[in-house]
């Protein structure tokens, strides 16, 4: 979780190259730039799914909201991330599903930040 908001990047393997390594950079400002636009209750519901993992349950009690809203919130707030993308420069031919691929990739690279 780490890298995604402070902007680190642990790399994987010892082998990447500068150039990887500085669009895995920008991917991951891209990422948080993207957020930091969305509405505070879409990027906390967003950020607690993703990047801690927490349970429908879990940002119901946190939220004092209902699992059902959290499943709708997060519905929505998935909706408004991939329409950051679809709005600005995303190719035409990119799958719905990649800036949250995007998302969960960054938050995997933080974990042990």
């Amino acid at each position: 979780m780490g890298a995604l908001l402070t902007g680190g990047f642990d790399p994987p393997d010892d082998t990447l190259d500068l150039d990887t390594l500085l669009l895995h950079a920008e991917a991951a400002t891209d990422v948080r730039a993207r957020l930091a636009r969305l509405p505070t209750h879409y990027r906390v519901a967003l950020l607690l799914y993703h990047g801690f993992d927490c349970s429908y349950d879990e940002i119901a009690c946190q939220t004092q909201s209902s699992p059902s809203g959290i499943k709708m919130l997060l519905t929505r707030a998935r909706r408004a991330f991939r329409a950051s993308y679809q709005d600005q420069d995303a190719p035409l031919d990119a799958p719905l599903d990649a800036p949250l691929d995007a998302l969960d990739e960054h938050v995997d690279e933080g974990e042990g930040a």
